[in-house]
């Protein structure tokens, strides 16, 4: 840890903080709790990768447009009647 009691991984992250002029309360609890929880899992030896869930990339596909559709002449519908 840092001499401030961060962890050292983010204390260049709350010095940027601090040269944009914002550091409340909030800021250096986050920080402390990310610290904590970054120290949690190196102590569980945690390494992401293999085994992990990943992030999918959504892609638009043609049930998406036409749902859209549907939706926007049920919305020009309803303003119509209304």
């Amino acid at each position: 840890r840092h001499g401030n009691g961060m962890p050292r991984c983010l204390h260049g992250a709350h010095e940027l903080l601090l040269l944009r002029g914002r550091d409340t309360t909030e800021d250096r609890v986050a920080f402390r709790r990310a610290g904590d929880l970054a120290m949690a899992m190196e102590a569980r030896c945690y390494h992401g990768g293999e085994g992990r869930t990943r992030l999918r990339i959504l892609k638009l596909t043609r049930a998406d447009a036409v749902a859209t559709l549907i939706t926007a002449a049920m919305i020009a519908l309803v303003a119509v009647i209304g």
